[in-house]
């Protein structure tokens, strides 16, 4: 079965697309270990969200990745949210919909982090280091915000993000004309 983690790893590689990569790479952006990036895309290939190339390159497989997010990860990582405390902003009240999004609510949602400038209702993340991962690198802190933002909101925050993720993660050769 799929674990958070492994959804970061698919968008990272997603990020990362046509570039080389290795384990420890994959490891190191998505702050988890060289083994389990390894066993994370083992299983991502497995649940058919990536693809293994006849050289051995892995690959997203977008539209099935687009669509787990969309329409699995809500249930298979439902939110969990606690107390109003300071973090890192996600869901609408990050980039890239913060700007978009007038009517996302009053409480800011956030990952509760060490020295965070945002007060709002903490959101436990996908994984313990995703807001680590996160800080290191504003395109995987965008794709997991918007992966919030289909996980908690509705309506047209739900949707934008959805919108926002295909654009991301499709190969611009695969993007429809």
């Amino acid at each position: 079965m799929l674990r958070p983690h492994d959804l970061g790893c698919a968008l990272q590689i997603g990020i990362w697309a046509e570039r080389e990569w290795s384990f420890a790479d994959l490891g190191q952006a998505v702050k988890i270990s060289k083994g389990e990036a390894h066993n994370a895309c083992r299983r991502l290939v497995w649940a058919e969200l990536c693809t293994l190339s006849p050289e051995g390159k892995i690959r997203i497989s977008s539209a099935r990745l687009i669509d787990f997010i969309v329409h699995g990860a809500p249930s298979a990582y439902f939110p969990v949210r606690g107390a109003v405390e300071h973090g890192m902003p996600t869901g609408a009240f990050a980039p890239p919909l913060v700007e978009k999004i007038t009517d996302a609510g009053n409480i800011p949602l956030v990952w509760r982090t060490e020295g965070g400038k945002v007060k709002g209702e903490t959101l436990v993340p996908l994984w313990p280091t995703a807001p680590e991962a996160a800080a290191a690198s504003t395109k995987l802190y965008e794709l997991l915000a918007l992966v919030d933002a289909v996980r908690t909101h509705g309506g047209k925050a739900r949707k934008l993000a959805a919108s926002e993720l295909e654009t991301r993660l499709t190969p611009p050769t695969r993007k429809a004309a």
